[in-house]
């Protein structure tokens, strides 16, 4: 991540407060910052910076709701991923970020806009899954939506594949898609980065306008979406 210019993630860390932990101690000589939505009982958000539910199919997760409440901490939760069935009782406790949303419905649609929901979608994840795709066009047309990569044990957490994939796989335009992988995800837990804009954090990829995949181009963002990857990045800056 560090390497092709991803100065956030968001990551669902499982294994409670040491899975936090180490989460932490991975990160902490890294460039990246490294939001952990933390997983298990409420006492995790003693350390995570969020509490990241798996879905309401596995419990109520209410009081974890209110103890992020409590603590000033978002709160978010899987929703949708297999079927449509744990999506209401997702939204249901008014989190701060759905996760998938698969097979969002009109009904599930117009509660996440009612209620100014953010999504963060992965598609490839769930390609490799097999659970369908996600209506990211209807999404994009009622709140924020965010681009992740889920786990890295189906994909690599490479944001240049994610785009690539999210473009020619969906309704949607190439600046629609640099925003899903940048200022979007920045946007879910009010990251002070994400855009390029005087007192927010200076954290900027450089790419090489004149390398193999990138030469010639004619539209700048079209191609940096599109065919852009690691081995076009000329200078990563994560202040």
């Amino acid at each position: 991540m560090e390497a092709t210019g991803t100065g956030l993630t968001l990551e669902f860390r499982e294994g409670g407060v040491e899975g936090v932990h180490a989460l932490q101690e991975a990160a902490m000589n890294l460039a990246v910052e490294a939001f952990a939505f933390g997983r298990g009982s409420a006492e995790v958000l003693d350390v995570a910076d969020g509490f990241g539910a798996s879905g309401a199919a596995d419990g109520e997760f209410g009081r974890e709701r209110n103890a992020a409440r409590d603590a000033g901490k978002p709160f978010a939760i899987h929703a949708g991923e297999v079927d449509a069935s744990d999506i209401n009782p997702a939204i249901d406790l008014d989190p701060e970020l759905l996760v998938h949303m698969v097979h969002a419905e009109g009904l599930h649609l117009d509660r996440v806009a009612d209620n100014g929901i953010p999504v963060a979608v992965c598609p490839r994840s769930n390609l490799v899954t097999d659970v369908g795709l996600p209506p990211v066009r209807e999404l994009l047309d009622r709140t924020t939506v965010a681009l992740g990569t889920d786990n890295v044990m189906t994909n690599s957490p490479s944001m240049f594949r994610e785009m690539a994939f999210a473009a020619k796989h969906f309704d949607v335009t190439a600046p629609e898609v640099l925003r899903m992988a940048t200022r979007a995800g920045a946007e879910v837990v009010d990251a002070n980065c994400g855009v390029l804009q005087a007192g927010r954090d200076a954290r900027v990829l450089v790419l090489d306008g004149d390398s193999n995949n990138l030469a010639g181009y004619h539209d700048a963002i079209r191609a940096v979406v599109r065919r852009a990857g690691a081995s076009d990045v000329k200078h990563v800056h994560l202040s």
